[in-house]
């Protein structure tokens, strides 16, 4: 969580709506956090967010559910930011933006490895790979 917490004080301000799934949402405890650090504005519609944080992988709605930008205003997408257990265990993940050269690699495990493939087949922009294990497994 102290991950995700440090993502939000960078990137949020009030000028970027949050939509928080489920389980992020199950308390205030989040919400009221967000508005204090941040001033971000949490709201229902995962339609109009900039920003999705995300829980529970498996829970990820479809992500027809969010804005994917467009062509000429990519940044208009929504930014989901899955909760992990990890990022040096597990399937060997690759984010890169739309026509960019360079990509990050990093590790997630599987419940994000779904995640990211279903975005990568709808938008393009992510994909997954998965890493054998050492040892041949």
């Amino acid at each position: 969580m102290r991950g995700t917490a440090a993502i939000a004080l960078t990137l949020f301000d009030h000028d970027t709506p949050v939509w928080l799934d489920h389980l992020m949402a199950e308390t205030s405890e989040v919400t009221k956090w967000l508005k204090f650090h941040t001033g971000a504005p949490v709201i229902a519609d995962s339609s109009i967010c900039s920003f999705a944080l995300v829980g529970d992988a498996c829970e990820l709605p479809e992500l027809d559910r969010f804005s994917f930008g467009t062509d000429e205003y990519p940044d208009r997408s929504t930014t989901l930011i899955l909760q992990v257990e990890s990022l040096t265990e597990g399937p060997a993940l690759r984010s890169q933006r739309p026509r960019h050269r360079r990509h990050c690699r990093f590790a997630g495990d599987d419940q994000a490895a779904g995640a990211v493939r279903t975005a990568r087949h709808q938008r393009g922009t992510v994909s997954a790979r998965h890493r054998p294990r050492a040892g041949g497994r």
